[in-house]
């Protein structure tokens, strides 16, 4: 990772404004707005799925209602809805004036691999597939279980991804397909021959040996296979060890070079895995070319490095390189991303401990919902995280997402103004003078059965500390979604009943989604959503989802973030949770507003620092955000 030399010269103070600017940039032009302007020629795009209800790929929402769709190269019976976000594709088609629209004539997806897990190291952060590694951290999208953790040997899984320079997967995607692999089933992976023996017939893809003696080949070079020749090779049976027995290999384009003649416009997110010279690299095998005409964002031509996650916007020129115009050092898998956890405090701008942020480019979601969400639905007090890049004079930079998860959305059963504290959907929910309110001025104009949104921190007693609440309507009306998130105690399977705090939820005609193989347990933290009433401190969920708890960064590793929040354990001098993020703190570790004596329960913290191997927050300054002595 490279190192922030100026991250402690920046005053701590974690104060998120969300940028109102909309720049245009890109090969387009004009002055287009929503979703008007003429739209450029021919273009192509190629990178993660960023949100389900649209697809919207490098933070561009295509209109996909006229587009075909293929995986793999086939077509047949598919669908926008078999696409899920993370995963990679190539959207072809059309970008407006805008830049933040388009129109798309064809959506391909591809994975990377799918097959039985050989082995699984959560503290790592990886897994074994069909003999190659694959890293996961936290932008990686889980479908069937809620993270690396609920994996395990056997399991079968379908996996959407980067190639790094190694070789190696860095998955965007993963998707539990099956508990087991039976007789039968086909899997499948992708990779670049080497160690071809003709002979004995065998190649190697990563750590797989192929044995392709018996195999249909198909779609391959004249001269046949040869290494660096890139293949997808099918089996009906599981690798034996480390040998595959290929029942069919076909050679095909490396996903991600990006198609088109000269002059397309062509954006693409991946990573660097070849650097030829100053100004000319490979982004998943693509050629890019700089030039001093090309605008760096997060970076600068020197930061350039394998395994850097770039987003790179321009043309094709006549060999099919692309001919950069703007560059973006991006958040996550590469060296340059930060984490930042905490309250908006105002809107102009991102700034994040003094950081300007650029966010005219940012995604932004809300419970994981992205279509149709923007600056315009976040509001002071709100907790969010962010995810951006820091320029070298540490003080600009650029959001690439900004994402919002209230607690609940419910109505009002008690007010309890001496106290300073409401009962909703059986939750304590208390405010203080930080707490920011929307459509009402504080808790003395709600009344019983108001519906509100609150935002905010869980405590160590599983409270919530608001640090927003906005008033929605006087009343409940059927069918309104009520929704609440935590953690399930007092799990009943026989009666298909559990608790969240002081609110009993049965679940027998639940959807449940997400949920891991084992089902629900003690200790999942979960989103509950319900179109009925509830009844005293029973509400009944039509749909169960199995969450991330928000503020918890324990799959990034090596990533700058900064997480603001109650304490929720202390297990040591040195050891305790903040949001329930583990923070360690060292010898080398600066107090600001207090010291290592007066850590707590409950006391409000901004602690910074780097995520290790484990995921633990190694705090480097950690400041007293609360006035408790």
């Amino acid at each position: 990772m490279r190192n922030r030399s100026c991250l402690h010269s920046v005053p701590l103070g974690l104060a998120v404004v969300l940028l109102v600017t909309l720049a245009a940039c890109g090969g387009g032009g004009g002055d287009g707005d929503g979703d008007g302007g003429n739209p450029a020629p021919g273009s192509v795009v190629f990178g993660r799925i960023q949100g389900p209800g649209s697809i919207s790929v490098n933070g561009i929402d295509f209109d996909t209602s006229g587009a075909a769709f293929s995986k793999d190269g086939t077509s047949q019976g598919l669908g926008e809805s078999d696409l899920h976000e993370g995963m990679i594709v190539t959207v072809r088609g059309r970008i407006n004036d805008s830049r933040v629209t388009g129109t798309a004539s064809g959506v391909d997806y591809r994975d990377n691999l799918e097959g039985p897990i050989a082995q699984v190291n959560p503290g790592a952060g990886t897994f074994v597939a069909m003999g190659q590694l694959v890293l996961v951290d936290a932008n990686t999208f889980f479908n069937g279980v809620t993270g690396l953790a609920q994996l395990a040997a056997g399991n079968v899984v379908e996996v959407s991804g980067l190639y790094d320079a190694n070789g190696n997967i860095r998955a965007t995607y993963a998707e539990l397909k099956k508990a087991t692999l039976e007789p039968g089933d086909a899997i499948e992976v992708k990779g670049m021959v080497s160690n071809l023996d003709t002979g004995a017939q065998t190649f190697t893809l990563s750590g797989l040996t192929v044995d392709y003696a018996t195999a249909a080949l198909s779609d391959l070079p004249a001269g046949g296979l040869a290494n660096g020749t890139f293949v997808e090779v099918e089996s009906t049976s599981p690798p034996a060890g480390a040998v595959l027995e290929a029942t069919e290999i076909r050679g095909e384009e490396r996903f991600g070079a990006l198609p088109g003649g000269a002059g397309t416009e062509a954006i693409i997110e991946a990573l660097v895995t070849t650097v030829s010279s100053a100004t000319e690299f490979r982004l998943n095998r693509q050629p890019v070319r700089t030039t001093n005409q090309t605008t760096f964002a997060g970076g600068t031509a020197a930061d350039l490095g394998l395994n850097v996650l770039l987003r790179a916007e321009g043309a094709l020129d006549d060999a099919g390189a692309l001919a950069a115009l703007n560059v973006s050092f991006e958040d996550g898998v590469g060296p340059a991303g930060s984490i930042f956890f905490g309250t908006i405090e105002g809107f102009g701008s991102v700034i994040v401990n003094g950081i300007e942020l650029d966010a005219s480019r940012a995604v932004f979601s809300k419970d994981d919902v992205f279509h149709g969400v923007g600056e315009a639905d976040l509001r002071p007090g709100m907790v969010v995280m962010v995810r951006g890049t820091v320029n070298q004079d540490g003080v600009t930079g650029t959001a690439s997402r900004v994402e919002y998860r209230d607690i609940l959305e419910g109505t009002v059963k008690e007010i309890d103004l001496a106290g300073n504290r409401l009962v909703m959907l059986g939750q304590n929910v208390f405010v203080d003078a930080n707490t920011v309110f929307g459509g009402i001025s504080g808790i003395a104009q709600l009344a019983w059965g108001n519906v509100a949104e609150v935002s905010g921190f869980f405590d160590s007693g599983g409270d919530i500390r608001a640090t927003y609440i906005e008033f929605k309507k006087i009343e409940l009306d059927p069918p309104d979604v009520l929704e609440i998130k935590g953690t399930i105690a007092n799990l009943d399977t026989a009666a298909q009943t559990f608790s969240l705090s002081g609110l009993t939820v049965p679940y027998r005609t639940a959807d449940l989604i997400g949920i891991p193989p084992g089902g629900l347990a003690n200790g999942m933290f979960v989103e509950v959503r319900s179109t009925h009433r509830p009844l005293d401190v029973h509400l009944e969920a039509s749909e169960v989802r199995a969450i991330d708890r928000f503020g918890d960064f324990r799959t990034e590793h090596g990533t700058e973030a900064e997480v603001e929040g109650l304490v929720t354990a202390v297990t040591s001098p040195a050891e305790l949770e903040v949001n329930a993020q583990p923070v360690r703190i060292t010898d080398q570790t600066a107090f600001e507003g207090g010291t290592s004596a007066d850590l707590a329960l409950n006391r409000r913290l901004e602690v910074e620092g780097t995520l290790d191997d484990s995921g633990v927050l190694v705090a480097q300054q950690v400041r007293f955000e609360d006035s408790q002595p």
